[in-house]
């Protein structure tokens, strides 16, 4: 019985990951942008994450903001503390451009105090991660932003697409719907 149960669980495991993947599988083509003044931390987190997604690799804000110009990543991942602009003041440009402004900010930092998180989540950051970092955790936090902005994108394409089929309506639709 011991051995059925083993087998069971393993294999419970082997179609969790597999089902991990495809959903993994999904965003391959999704945008990271890292940003991070720690070369030793940015290269993990480049090697972690740029095995499902594109990487682009910043190392402070200034270069930061210039990187998202550059390729406009679906999510921006930034360390607070950094030289020559942080990551509070670069989540605060960000959401001042109209062309970068949708972009979802993860804050990383060892700091943990709430009045600093606050102040993240005024300025424009979307999630508050501390450092050490949970791969597993960033992972998910990055999958679920991804579904929510493929939500998001299916909805307003419906929309519109919906609007531009009442527009071109014939007259009897027209009559039709609006009786």
């Amino acid at each position: 019985y011991k051995d059925i149960s083993v087998k069971e669980n393993e294999s419970l495991k082997n179609e969790k990951s597999a089902e991990e993947q495809l959903e993994l599988d999904k965003f391959s083509d999704a945008k990271i942008l890292i940003v991070e003044d720690n070369d030793e931390l940015r290269a993990l987190l480049v090697e972690s994450l740029g095995n499902h997604f594109l990487i682009f690799e910043a190392s402070n804000g200034k270069e930061g903001i210039e990187m998202a110009s550059q390729n406009f990543p679906d999510i921006i991942l930034t360390d607070l503390i950094m030289p020559e602009m942080d990551g509070m003041e670069m989540a605060k440009k960000l959401k001042e451009d109209i062309n970068l402004n949708h972009i979802p900010v993860f804050m990383l930092t060892v700091l943990q105090n709430s009045s600093q998180k606050l102040e993240s989540i005024a300025s424009g950051v979307s999630e508050y991660l501390e450092k050490p970092v949970d791969r597993k955790l960033l992972l998910a936090k990055i999958i679920n932003t991804l579904k929510f902005q493929t939500k998001l994108r299916e909805k307003y394409v419906h929309d519109n697409d919906s609007e531009n089929a009442f527009l071109f309506r014939n007259e009897q639709d027209k009559g039709f719907l609006n009786s």
